[in-house]
């Protein structure tokens, strides 16, 4: 389809170069010089620009907005072949920016019509182009009768064989997860022969039109052109409910994200480059120290991990039992930066579930405090030597608290990782972390 729109395109073009050619011709014979000749195809290419934008206006404002988006970003679209070149279907993606439909509108060359809010939809800026692209207002605050009319609309839409989009979360994810479908779209396509083609917008999150951060717009890109991918999943049955479509765009954003594993950092890396790019934001903080900025974090943690050092030698999944505290969050990052896998043990499973959770993860060791233990009447198995974090504490003194500064000042991710006490560099193949259940059922159950 798209080699027949170009060849008919070129040959728009070229008969367009032989009529202007002959009106040149003729227009050279009648007397007019060559300043006037421009001037009169000025005025007839501004009558036909005119006149075709009138007849065609959301085509054009599809091209704008097209190069827009491949200006700004970088697309990467898998499975474009599974929106049918006819019929209706309904298009159900992830909710993350305010540009998603400008996005979406890059994986066809057919028109869609979007079900938007009311509240954007009566926007006076938005409005008329939102009614030259066919845009279905819905309102969630409206009453049954409303929701039911725009329902209508759209599912009159897709007997037409017209493409709809509907973003079943509802609103625009302000933490980046993927939220709870609503089920009002299955209504639209109940009774009707149409499939449900479920999109994921990968690394959304993270733009400029997202809220990450909690803020809108006010933030600079973190590159340009900011690289986005765009996955199609298989065509779903009308039947299908809202939980299967969820699950259907949970695994294609799965598939997106192991495609652009071997670009992605280990988790310490990404805390590493946050807290040095934001030195002096609150970044931790408890009962007992209410602010800790990013970069005594940094600070704090390196010294940790350098005074775990020999503690942690030869174990690559290491315990810990403590608090939700600055010091527990410290203590999870250091031994990240060592490269090793934390179990932070659920002191409320009694000392029979802590010694199953350990047994399961080999633990020889946990770091924990005496004061939490007293305070929580928590009582450690026998397989578990303890690693007291007070005795630790008294070892950071101030050459140790120096040297910490140092490295988190200067110091590249590899060396931080040597001084920390890696065993081998860490991938994103890694293990992280393993948590474990509560074990009302039985033996706790962990996940990687």
């Amino acid at each position: 389809r798209r080699g027949a729109v170009i060849a008919f395109a070129n040959t728009l073009v070229f008969g367009g170069v032989l009529l202007g050619s002959l009106g040149s011709g003729f227009l050279s014979k009648i007397g007019l010089g060559a300043s006037n000749i421009f001037i009169v195809s000025g005025i007839g290419s501004a009558a036909l620009t005119i006149g075709a934008l009138w007849v065609l206006p959301e085509t054009f404002i599809r091209l704008m907005l097209v190069l827009f988006t491949h200006t700004i970003y970088r697309l990467t679209i898998i499975g474009r072949d599974r929106i049918p070149q006819d019929g209706g279907a309904l298009l159900v993606p992830n909710h993350v920016s305010f540009i998603d439909g400008l996005l979406l509108l890059a994986t066809t060359d057919r028109p869609i019509r979007f079900l938007v809010d009311q509240h954007y939809y009566d926007h006076r800026m938005l409005q008329p182009f939102a009614k030259i692209m066919g845009v279905i207002p819905i309102s969630s605050n409206g009453s049954p009768r409303e929701i039911l009319y725009a329902l209508r609309q759209a599912g009159q839409s897709l007997d037409r064989g017209e493409l709809v989009c509907i973003f079943p979360e509802g609103q625009i994810t302000r933490t980046g997860n993927l939220l709870p479908f609503r089920s009002g779209f299955t209504r639209i396509v109940k009774g009707r022969d149409v499939s449900i083609i479920p999109i994921n917008l990968d690394r959304v999150w993270g733009s400029v039109f997202s809220f990450i951060g909690g803020r809108f717009l006010a933030k600079w890109p973190t590159r340009f052109p900011y690289p986005i991918t765009l996955s199609i999943g298989e065509p779903l049955p009308s039947t299908t409910s809202a939980e299967e479509v969820r699950q259907a765009v949970q695994e294609l954003g799965e598939a997106a994200w192991r495609l652009r594993k071997p670009s992605r950092r280990p988790l310490h890396h990404s805390f590493v480059w946050s807290m040095r790019k934001h030195p002096f934001r609150v970044v931790f903080g408890d009962a007992t120290r209410p602010r800790v900025s990013c970069f005594q974090a940094l600070t704090g943690a390196i010294a940790l991990g350098r005074a775990l050092r020999p503690n942690w030698e030869g174990q690559q999944t290491v315990g810990i039992l403590l608090p939700p505290s600055v010091v527990g969050a410290l203590a999870n990052v250091a031994a990240t930066l060592s490269g090793r896998t934390t179990v932070n043990l659920n002191y409320t499973v009694g000392v029979q579930g802590l010694e199953s959770a350990s047994k399961q993860a080999g633990l020889m060791t946990v770091l924990t405090s005496r004061v939490f233990l007293e305070k929580a009447k928590v009582e450690l198995p026998a397989n578990l030597t303890p690693i007291w974090i007070e005795e630790i504490r008294n070892t950071i003194d101030s050459q140790a608290r120096l040297t910490a500064v140092l490295l988190a000042l200067f110091a590249p991710i590899r060396v931080l990782e040597r001084r920390c006490g890696a065993m081998a560099h860490p991938t994103v193949d890694d293990i992280a972390t393993i948590i474990f259940s509560s074990g009302s059922t039985g033996e706790p159950k962990g996940v990687l």
